[in-house]
């Protein structure tokens, strides 16, 4: 039996105590859409018996680390950012931590940011006949653009007819090699700060120690890219596929601006995985702080 206060990832409709919860909420929604998303559990306290219960979930997955994301029912400013593996056996420390700041936690099936091999946003403006895909490159996340830390490397304007997503490109335009150099540079200064605790570096040595790192962990995808590789097509087709059509599923013709759909491109076996993480509307974001 699952204890109060935890929950199963799946294709329901989110439990009443999830839905204050924008981005736990839109999670439950890409499994009700059909979309491949994360397995995974959340959890909204902690005890002895959601310790236990979790414990030996995660065991019968047979993970022996968990991708952590956390949520707020209201997110002001800085938060708290997730996206971080953690071993197994971190569990029972870190969750309860996390709770005590006032969030709460989902723990997925494990997925190393290091190794993705495509970022990708789809932008559905209302009232507009395209779609927008911005896209980064291998080793980069797609949190990147979410919260601006780096220019998409790729933007695709695909046609929207009658709600659907056609795979009718209206234009495609590339990052520079002089701007993608700039990403790559962002992009290892934010590892590089995600590490430090100590003083403030500066943005060359940021990027050293998000470099040094990288190497430590042999995760050199990000440093073994000299320049951008386009979203091949095969790729786009397949997502176009899984996206044909989000737009009348969504309440195209809402009163929302647009919705944002973020996914994943990650390493399998045969092929390339797509994996989404969130349908987010700009009016469940954020609260601003009066």
């Amino acid at each position: 039996m699952i204890p109060e206060g935890a929950f199963v990832l799946g294709a329901e409709a989110t439990p009443a105590p999830l839905r204050a919860y924008a981005k736990t909420a839109s999670t439950y929604e890409t499994w009700r859409l059909g979309l491949p998303a994360r397995e995974g559990f959340v959890v909204t306290r902690w005890s002895e018996g959601i310790a236990s219960w979790l414990g030996e979930a995660i065991r019968q997955k047979g993970w022996k680390k968990v991708l952590v994301r956390t949520d707020s029912s209201e997110e002001r400013g800085s938060y708290m950012r997730g996206g971080f593996q953690i071993e197994a056996r971190e569990v029972d420390a870190r969750v309860p931590e996390i709770l005590a700041m006032g969030r709460i936690v989902s723990l997925l099936e494990p997925s190393d940011r290091h190794e993705n091999l495509y970022g990708i946003n789809l932008l559905l403006p209302n009232g507009k006949a395209e779609a927008i895909l911005e896209i980064v490159g291998p080793g980069f996340d797609v949190s990147d653009i979410n919260r601006g830390d780096v220019t998409p490397h790729e933007r695709i304007r695909l046609l929207c007819y009658a709600d659907r997503v056609l795979p009718a490109v209206l234009s495609r335009h590339l990052v520079t090699p002089e701007d993608y150099a700039i990403s790559k540079r962002l992009r290892l200064e934010k590892i590089g700060r995600s590490l430090t605790t100590g003083a403030p570096l500066s943005p060359g040595d940021l990027a050293g120690a998000g470099e040094e790192h990288l190497r430590k962990i042999d995760r050199t995808l990000l440093l073994d890219q000299e320049a951008y590789a386009p979203l091949p097509e095969s790729l786009l087709r397949r997502y176009v596929d899984l996206v044909r059509d989000l737009p009348w599923r969504l309440g195209w013709g809402s009163q929302e601006r647009e919705f944002v759909v973020s996914a994943s491109v990650l390493p399998g076996g045969s092929e390339p995985r797509m994996v989404f993480w969130d349908i987010v509307r700009p009016s469940t974001k954020y609260v601003l702080p009066i």
